[in-house]
C-alpha cells in the first residue's frame, strides 16, 4: 500500500488518545507520508473526508457518512461478536468488508479501484438509510409527526 500511497490520514474517534501510539506504529510500518489527527467535530472530519480517495473504518458511522459523500469505504473487522447488525448490514452492504488477519493490501487496492458496482452498492446503501440527502429530513420527520398527530400545520 505504501508505495502507492500519496498519504495516510489517521483521524483518531474522540474518545481515544494516544495520538503518538499510532505515529510510531506507522512509522514502524515504514509509511513516511502520514498524519495522525485528534482534532474532533463533524466540520473537521467532513472537511478531510472530502479530499480523501477512500475511507478505512472499523464499523463506524464515519462508514455511512462517506457513502454519502461518495467515497469508496473499507471495513475492518477486527472480532465480529462486537459488531452491531446494523453497523455489519450498512458496511457490508455499501463498501467491502474484510477481516482483520485478511490481505490488507489487496483489499486497499479493490477498494481504490471502486469500480461500477461499488458505486452502485454505495448509492443504494445510502438511499435505503437515509432516504434523500437533500438537507430536508428535519422537515419530513417534523410533517410526519404533524401528520400522526393530526395536526394540521403548514412546516417550513
Amino acid at each position: 500500500v505504501k508505495d502507492n500511497c500519496s498519504e495516510i490520514i489517521v483521524s483518531l474517534h474522540p474518545r481515544h488518545r494516544g495520538k503518538e501510539r499510532y505515529e510510531k506504529m506507522l512509522n514502524q510500518l515504514g509509511i513516511q507520508k502520514f498524519m495522525v489527527t485528534d482534532e474532533v467535530g463533524t466540520e473537521y472530519l467532513y472537511s478531510i473526508m472530502y479530499d480523501v480517495s477512500l475511507v478505512i473504518n472499523f464499523f463506524s458511522t464515519t462508514a455511512l457518512e462517506a457513502m454519502i459523500l461518495d467515497k469508496p469505504v473499507l471495513t475492518i473487522d477486527i472480532d465480529p461478536k462486537i459488531t452491531s447488525n446494523l453497523f455489519r448490514n450498512i458496511c457490508e452492504e455499501g463498501g467491502l468488508v474484510v477481516n482483520i488477519d485478511s490481505n490488507l493490501k489487496n483489499a486497499v487496492k479493490d477498494a481504490l479501484e471502486d469500480c461500477h458496482k461499488l458505486q452502485e452498492m454505495r448509492k443504494k446503501t445510502v438511499k435505503r438509510y437515509c432516504y434523500k440527502v437533500d438537507g430536508k429530513a428535519s422537515q419530513r420527520v417534523a410533517e410526519r409527526i404533524y401528520t400522526l398527530a393530526r395536526i394540521d400545520r403548514d412546516i417550513k
